[in-house]
């Protein structure tokens, strides 16, 4: 019954998570499209001394 069990907290722990990372990315969607727009239009630190 054992292995029942693990596959079972395993799948839980799997759908915890996805949710988890769902909540996430819509909590944070605004700043990181603010932060997106910034580097589009500014760059990022370092871009002018790049060689590549």
């Amino acid at each position: 019954m054992q292995p029942a069990f693990d596959m079972l907290e395993t799948a839980l722990a799997e759908l915890v998570n996805a949710r988890q990372r769902e909540l996430w990315q819509r909590q944070n969607a605004p700043a990181i499209q603010a932060y997106n727009q910034l580097v589009e239009e500014r760059g990022t630190f370092g871009d002018e001394l790049r060689g590549f």
